[in-house]
Formats: C-alpha cells, structure tokens, sequence
C-alpha cells in the first residue's frame, strides 16, 4: 500500500501494439521505474503488459489498475503477470467490488484511476479510438502531464499519440526527457535517491561535490546518459537524478544528443 504515496508515472497504450511499440514501452518502463518512478498501468494486453513486465525486469515498482473486481483478474492471460507483480512487491488496484466482472462500462473509471494515482501520463502507441486517450484527458482534467510518444507515420496505431502531440502534449523519445519534465514534482525522489546511494554513505560527500565531480565529466559536446554512467561507474537512477538536479540549477539542459552544459 506504500507505493500509493510514491512519485509514480502512468504508462498506457494500445492492446493490439506493434513488436516496436512493445519494445518501446518495456525500455521506458524499465528506465523509468530504474530511476525511482513507480509504473502505473491497467495489466490490459500490449502496451500496458510490456509496461509492467518493464518495471518488473528492472526490479521496480509497479501498480496494476484493474477493470474488474480484485478476485476476478482480467484478461485471464495475465494472471501470471497479476502474480508476479504481486510477487515483486507490487500492487493490484481496483476501483470495484471483490468480484466486479469486467464489464464495458468500468474501464473508463479504471483509467481514470490511472491517471489519478499519477504524476503524469506518458502514452506510448495509440489508435485514433483508443482507451489510452481516455486516460490521457482524464489525465488533463485532473491536471497531470501528458506525454507521447511518436510513432512512424504509416504505423496506424501511433495516430492517437500524434493527435495528442498536436493538442498539446509533450513528446518525448527518450524516458530521461521525462524525468526532466516532471523535475519540479521530483525532488523529494532526488533527496530520497542521492539519500540511499551507498557511495554518498561512504564518501559522506554533500550533493554539491558530487555534482560537481558529475560536471566535470562534461566536454563540449551533449553526452547520453549511458555514458556518464559508465565514465562515473554509477548506477543509472543515480546519474539521472542528479543531472534532474543539475537541470534545475541550469548548469545543463538535454539535447537531441544527450546532455550539455550550460555555459
């Protein structure tokens, strides 16, 4: 029950999803919930499978909204994943009774509560008629962030993120974008994180230094995530939060390539 008051992020998407697409969401989960984000999601077929199975192959958290009641885990298919999310330390959730079939008309209120329990929402693949857009205007209405992810233009299942792009919400082709959105909303996440770091333990070093050294790594070119991390060999939920922190500061600011500093 715990996770409930953790900085968490919603991921949704399409149940027919496209191999790319479910490549995409199990890469954004499996970062994001790397750096500290709780994965929320509705166990549907698809996107939000590869979400959770993500979070889980990360050895993050994750929280599962249900259309149905809790005793009737729905679609069956996915009662293994139900079981391994549970088995991880993690969450199922339902806004209906014990056993509530899964009926048409609880869905929207399932997505609702996804949206609801999150910071933001980040859409991954989605038709033009899709449940995802649903929780994406929720997500608006209950003043969230929404993100989406683009898609090739012949791919008929990301026309709804594209649509959701041109209403106004963010796009975002790598999870560190995210993180640096929702930076203001995260820095209880970054003290926590920077907090149970076991080299700041033994160090004793202040965040201040360890910034430091982080900006030292830089040259004059924008420089991915992935090789901070290796060049300061630090853990990637580590790196990634102290650069959220460092944007904040405006000492760096993300790139197409990576990130830069600001001089």
């Amino acid at each position: 029950m715990s996770l409930l008051n953790e900085p968490s992020i919603a991921m949704v998407g399409a149940r027919k999803a496209s191999v790319s697409g479910m490549a995409l969401a199990k890469h954004f989960a499996s970062s994001l919930g790397a750096s500290g984000l709780t994965i929320v999601s509705g166990l549907a077929l698809g996107i939000d499978g590869a979400c959770h199975q993500g979070a889980l192959d990360a050895q993050a958290d994750t929280i599962a909204v249900l259309g149905s009641g809790l005793g009737q885990i729905y679609p069956v298919k996915h009662r293994s994943l139900a079981q391994s999310i549970i088995a991880g330390g993690g969450l199922l959730v339902s806004p209906w009774p014990l056993m509530a079939k899964p009926l048409g008309y609880r869905f929207p209120v399932r997505n609702q509560t996804i949206s609801g329990l999150s910071l933001g929402v980040l859409v991954v693949e989605a038709a033009l008629r899709s449940g995802s857009l649903i929780t994406a205007k929720a997500a608006l209405e209950q003043g969230r962030e929404v993100f989406a992810v683009p898609s090739n233009v012949n791919n008929v299942l990301g026309r709804g993120c594209h649509q959701l792009i041109r209403d106004g919400a963010i796009l975002v082709d790598q999870p560190q974008q995210v993180l640096v959105e929702l930076a203001p909303q995260l820095r209880p996440l970054i003290a926590h994180y920077q907090a149970q770091d076991p080299k700041n333990h033994e160090h004793s070093a202040d965040i201040a230094q360890e910034l430091q050294i982080l900006l030292r790594v830089f040259g004059y070119d924008p420089v991915p995530v992935d090789i901070l991390c290796s060049q300061l060999a630090l853990p990637y939920s580590v790196v990634a939060a102290q650069l959220v922190e460092l944007e904040l500061l405006g000492r760096v600011r993300l790139t197409v390539g990576g990130y830069e500093i600001v001089l």
